[in-house]
Protein backbone atom coordinates (compact mmCIF):
# COMPACT_ATOMS: atom_id res chain seq x y z
CA UNK A 1 0.00 0.00 0.00
CA UNK A 2 1.44 3.44 -1.21
CA UNK A 3 1.34 5.92 1.51
CA UNK A 4 -1.46 8.21 1.37
CA UNK A 5 -0.59 11.55 -0.52
CA UNK A 6 -1.40 15.46 1.25
CA UNK A 7 -4.69 15.58 -1.16
CA UNK A 8 -6.00 12.91 0.51
CA UNK A 9 -5.11 13.27 4.16
CA UNK A 10 -6.86 16.99 3.26
CA UNK A 11 -10.01 15.98 2.38
CA UNK A 12 -10.37 12.60 3.92
CA UNK A 13 -10.21 10.59 0.72
CA UNK A 14 -9.67 6.59 1.73
CA UNK A 15 -8.68 5.38 -1.79
CA UNK A 16 -7.28 2.28 -0.53
CA UNK A 17 -10.73 1.19 0.32
CA UNK A 18 -12.27 -2.10 -0.77
CA UNK A 19 -14.63 -0.01 -3.40
CA UNK A 20 -12.85 3.64 -3.04
CA UNK A 21 -14.90 6.78 -4.06
CA UNK A 22 -14.29 7.09 -7.51
CA UNK A 23 -16.43 10.29 -8.04
CA UNK A 24 -14.92 11.83 -4.56
CA UNK A 25 -11.91 11.48 -6.09
CA UNK A 26 -12.99 13.17 -9.55
CA UNK A 27 -14.70 16.08 -7.12
CA UNK A 28 -11.32 16.49 -5.47
CA UNK A 29 -9.57 16.68 -8.83
CA UNK A 30 -12.14 19.25 -10.12
CA UNK A 31 -11.71 21.29 -6.89
CA UNK A 32 -7.25 21.18 -7.34
CA UNK A 33 -7.89 22.28 -10.70
CA UNK A 34 -10.34 25.05 -10.21
CA UNK A 35 -8.21 26.30 -7.31
CA UNK A 36 -4.72 25.86 -9.48
CA UNK A 37 -6.46 27.76 -12.06
CA UNK A 38 -8.05 30.78 -9.81
CA UNK A 39 -4.08 31.19 -8.46
CA UNK A 40 -2.93 31.52 -11.61
CA UNK A 41 -4.92 33.24 -13.76
CA UNK A 42 -4.35 36.00 -10.40
CA UNK A 43 -0.30 36.50 -10.56
CA UNK A 44 -0.88 39.49 -12.94
CA UNK A 45 -0.62 41.77 -10.28
CA UNK A 46 1.59 39.97 -8.40
CA UNK A 47 4.52 38.58 -10.41
CA UNK A 48 6.75 41.24 -11.77
CA UNK A 49 7.59 40.06 -14.77
CA UNK A 50 5.66 39.57 -18.13
CA UNK A 51 7.01 36.88 -19.68
CA UNK A 52 6.15 34.87 -16.20
CA UNK A 53 2.91 36.23 -15.80
CA UNK A 54 2.62 34.60 -19.70
CA UNK A 55 3.36 31.35 -18.10
CA UNK A 56 1.25 31.35 -15.54
CA UNK A 57 -1.91 32.58 -17.78
CA UNK A 58 -1.08 29.02 -19.90
CA UNK A 59 -0.98 26.94 -16.77
CA UNK A 60 -4.27 28.64 -15.96
CA UNK A 61 -5.96 27.91 -18.91
CA UNK A 62 -4.25 24.21 -18.42
CA UNK A 63 -6.20 23.70 -15.39
CA UNK A 64 -9.58 24.92 -17.32
CA UNK A 65 -9.11 22.04 -19.40
CA UNK A 66 -7.94 19.57 -17.37
CA UNK A 67 -11.54 20.49 -14.92
CA UNK A 68 -13.60 20.29 -18.46
CA UNK A 69 -11.99 16.85 -18.48
CA UNK A 70 -12.54 15.42 -15.57
CA UNK A 71 -16.32 16.80 -15.52
CA UNK A 72 -16.70 15.37 -18.94
CA UNK A 73 -14.84 11.77 -17.10
CA UNK A 74 -17.50 12.11 -14.61
CA UNK A 75 -20.81 12.48 -16.48
CA UNK A 76 -19.75 9.70 -18.70
CA UNK A 77 -19.17 7.43 -15.28
CA UNK A 78 -22.55 8.44 -14.13
CA UNK A 79 -24.41 8.00 -17.95
CA UNK A 80 -22.49 5.32 -19.30
CA UNK A 81 -20.69 3.55 -16.66
CA UNK A 82 -16.99 3.80 -18.25
CA UNK A 83 -14.10 5.98 -18.74
CA UNK A 84 -13.40 8.64 -21.30
CA UNK A 85 -10.27 8.21 -23.31
CA UNK A 86 -7.52 10.78 -22.44
CA UNK A 87 -4.97 11.76 -24.84
CA UNK A 88 -3.07 14.80 -25.13
CA UNK A 89 -1.48 16.68 -27.56
CA UNK A 90 1.89 17.47 -26.25
CA UNK A 91 2.73 20.35 -28.59
CA UNK A 92 1.79 22.91 -26.31
CA UNK A 93 3.69 21.83 -23.37
CA UNK A 94 6.54 21.40 -25.47
CA UNK A 95 6.18 25.01 -26.96
CA UNK A 96 6.12 26.08 -23.55
CA UNK A 97 9.51 24.64 -22.31
CA UNK A 98 10.78 26.08 -25.95
CA UNK A 99 9.73 29.52 -24.30
CA UNK A 100 11.24 29.10 -21.33
CA UNK A 101 14.87 28.19 -22.96
CA UNK A 102 14.82 31.46 -25.06
CA UNK A 103 13.70 33.35 -21.79
CA UNK A 104 17.69 33.45 -20.70
CA UNK A 105 18.59 36.67 -19.03
CA UNK A 106 14.97 37.83 -19.13
CA UNK A 107 14.24 36.25 -16.06
CA UNK A 108 14.84 39.22 -13.10
CA UNK A 109 12.97 38.67 -10.11
CA UNK A 110 12.61 39.21 -6.46
CA UNK A 111 12.43 36.84 -3.83
CA UNK A 112 8.71 37.57 -3.56
CA UNK A 113 8.83 35.94 -7.71
CA UNK A 114 10.46 33.15 -6.70
CA UNK A 115 8.20 32.39 -3.81
CA UNK A 116 5.53 32.06 -5.98
CA UNK A 117 7.23 30.61 -8.51
CA UNK A 118 8.21 27.48 -5.68
CA UNK A 119 4.62 27.45 -4.39
CA UNK A 120 3.71 26.51 -7.98
CA UNK A 121 5.68 23.68 -8.07
CA UNK A 122 4.82 22.42 -4.75
CA UNK A 123 0.55 22.54 -5.64
CA UNK A 124 1.90 20.90 -8.86
CA UNK A 125 4.24 17.44 -7.35
CA UNK A 126 1.50 17.42 -4.67
CA UNK A 127 -1.44 17.10 -7.64
CA UNK A 128 0.79 14.62 -9.83
CA UNK A 129 1.46 12.54 -6.94
CA UNK A 130 -2.72 12.72 -6.36
CA UNK A 131 -3.32 11.54 -9.66
CA UNK A 132 -0.68 8.71 -9.69
CA UNK A 133 -2.31 7.46 -6.52
CA UNK A 134 -5.50 7.26 -8.33
CA UNK A 135 -3.78 5.66 -10.91
CA UNK A 136 -2.36 3.45 -8.78
CA UNK A 137 -5.68 2.25 -6.83
CA UNK A 138 -7.61 1.95 -10.21
CA UNK A 139 -7.56 -1.73 -12.14
CA UNK A 140 -9.52 -0.77 -15.13
CA UNK A 141 -9.32 2.33 -17.85
CA UNK A 142 -9.57 4.87 -14.77
CA UNK A 143 -5.66 3.44 -14.90
CA UNK A 144 -5.17 5.61 -18.03
CA UNK A 145 -7.34 8.41 -17.26
CA UNK A 146 -5.26 9.34 -14.15
CA UNK A 147 -2.32 8.31 -15.02
CA UNK A 148 -2.67 10.64 -18.50
CA UNK A 149 -3.68 13.67 -15.93
CA UNK A 150 -0.75 12.64 -13.94
CA UNK A 151 1.65 12.71 -16.99
CA UNK A 152 0.16 15.88 -17.77
CA UNK A 153 0.80 17.64 -14.16
CA UNK A 154 4.38 16.18 -14.28
CA UNK A 155 5.23 18.41 -17.48
CA UNK A 156 3.63 21.42 -15.83
CA UNK A 157 5.88 20.59 -13.16
CA UNK A 158 9.12 20.41 -15.03
CA UNK A 159 8.30 23.19 -16.48
CA UNK A 160 7.89 25.62 -13.46
CA UNK A 161 10.90 23.70 -12.14
CA UNK A 162 13.12 24.84 -15.35
CA UNK A 163 11.40 28.61 -14.96
CA UNK A 164 12.75 28.36 -11.69
CA UNK A 165 15.91 27.63 -12.38
CA UNK A 166 16.41 30.04 -15.09
CA UNK A 167 15.53 32.96 -12.51
CA UNK A 168 17.81 31.28 -9.65
CA UNK A 169 20.26 31.40 -12.74
CA UNK A 170 19.48 35.05 -13.91
CA UNK A 171 19.75 36.02 -10.06
CA UNK A 172 23.72 34.99 -9.62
Amino acid sequence: MTQKTDIEKEIGLDIDAVNPDIRKGIATGIKIEDKQALFYSGMEGVLHNHEIIHFFKFLSEEKKLQRSILEKAMKNLEDHGSWITLEYDQGDIENAFHKAGELMGKLRMDAGDIDIISKAVKQEEKTTRFYERMADVLRNEGNDFFRALAEREQRHYELLIEILDLVKQGKK
